[in-house]
């Protein structure tokens, strides 16, 4: 499965990049903790859904997804990102409810 990188999760990156003098010795003791903060991030993406209803508007989507979001947002989870806090399952739920089809998003 090939996850999606959001712009946080780039900049973290790249500000931990910068965070170390990639020259000598330095550089070789600060891969591999580069690399488990990449496979971290990769690790921690959330998976995406498509939500499908013949006849609906984007902004009727926008609307019930929006109101779907605050159902399954869980404040205790711990996330790095606030995407991280929503109880995917939950929300996939609300919007069958709403007669949308649900299905993992495809990834290029």
């Amino acid at each position: 499965m090939t996850a999606a990188w959001t712009a946080d999760e780039i900049a973290l990156v790249e500000n931990a990049t910068r965070a170390f003098d990639l020259s000598g010795h330095q550089a070789r003791s600060a891969l591999p903790g580069l690399i488990l903060v990449v496979l971290a991030l990769a690790a921690c993406a959330a998976p995406t859904f498509t939500y499908d209803k013949r006849g609906t508007t984007p902004a009727q989507l926008d609307r019930d997804l929006g109101q779907c979001k605050r159902e399954a947002f869980r404040p205790s989870r711990f996330a790095v990102w606030p995407s991280g806090r929503y109880d995917t399952d939950a929300l996939n739920r609300c919007m069958e409810r709403k007669g949308y089809s649900v299905r993992p998003a495809e990834t290029r």
